[in-house]
């Protein structure tokens, strides 16, 4: 149950922060682009998506690639766009063995499956649509999926996972997707060439809501077809990276993995370091995305009873869209 456990607060680590909106300017500039939001309601769009997931922890790798597509409508209501998510398909495969490779394959289907949420006109995040059922539904599943374990193997599961999937964090997590491709660049002024940087702290509600220092960077970094249909250049190249305070995170992670002790021993979070980096394709008079590459790569040292696990993960996505 210990190798379980070791293994679980590695997973843990990798967590994801929600995006900002730019501030600051440095270097001379050859083209001004302002980003305005503007979906049209009734709007069908396709995704088609992949995210390959490396990790290596004490000399021993495993890798989980996902791949899949979706289809996402929008239509008016009363407070702003409402956009629902249908037609889900998604196909896993890992390399994996055990508890961990079975939970991180379920979470990840789990994750690929959002709840409809709604934005406002001027594209800030309003509401999540039926949070907690699809709370509900994501925990239930995990229940059925892990039913064969023994009861005390199902405890600590449910535990650690209703640790993480708490309604909180999974709204950060699908508000910090909004960002990503739209909330981030709400109204903003970019100059081409120019590096945006802005320093905050963010809120991790998992572990109990610490403030975590973030430093994240801005940049246009030109034009670009939108996608293979576009003869021209209609659509903006930009790029974002987030820096996190690894010993404050640190700190953080600790002591919520404290809540768990194994034989008496609480864990001891030596090291932990996560970056975050996304390239946006999309159209600069709408924020329409068409293309969106994202890399989290995350390095973690936890020492508990006496062994020190050393771990690394490596986590890309793409997302293509067409309309």
């Amino acid at each position: 149950m210990n190798g379980f456990l070791r293994s679980a607060f590695l997973a843990l680590a990798f967590l994801a922060f929600a995006g900002a909106i730019p501030s600051g300017r440095a270097t001379a500039a050859q083209e001004t682009v302002n980003l305005n939001f503007a979906w049209p309601q009734d709007l069908r769009g396709s995704v088609d998506y992949t995210a390959h997931r490396a990790r290596e922890s004490n000399g021993q790798s495993d890798q989980v690639a996902i791949s899949g597509r979706y289809d996402f409508v929008t239509s008016p209501v009363a407070d702003g766009l409402l956009i629902r998510f249908e037609n889900v398909e998604t196909d896993v495969e890992s390399d994996g063995a055990g508890l961990e490779s079975m939970v991180k394959t379920f979470m990840t289907k789990a994750a690929s499956t959002p709840p409809s949420y709604v934005v406002g006109r001027d594209g800030q995040f309003r509401r999540i649509e039926d949070l907690d059922a699809f709370r509900d539904a994501v925990l239930g599943g995990l229940d059925e999926a892990f039913a064969d374990l023994p009861e005390q193997t199902r405890t600590q599961i449910s535990q650690v996972m209703a640790g993480v999937l708490t309604r909180e964090q999974m709204e950060v997590a699908i508000v910090s997707d909004w960002n990503m491709f739209v909330g981030a660049w709400l109204d903003a002024e970019l100059d081409e060439g120019d590096l945006y940087e802005l320093q905050y702290e963010q809120p991790v509600p998992m572990l109990g809501n610490a403030a975590i220092p973030m430093r994240t960077t801005f940049l246009f970094t030109g034009r670009a077809a939108c996608d293979d249909r576009d003869t021209g250049q209609g659509c903006v190249v930009l790029e974002m990276k987030s820096f996190v305070d690894s010993d404050r995170l640190a700190a953080a992670l600790e002591a919520f993995l404290g809540q768990f002790p194994a034989d008496g021993q609480r864990p001891k979070v030596e090291a932990l370091r996560q970056d975050v980096s996304v390239r946006l394709v999309t159209e600069p008079d709408t924020l329409l995305p068409h293309r969106l590459d994202s890399r989290r790569y995350t390095e973690t040292r936890i020492t508990m009873n006496g062994a020190t696990s050393v771990g690394s993960q490596v986590e890309e996505k793409r997302f293509v869209y067409r309309y």
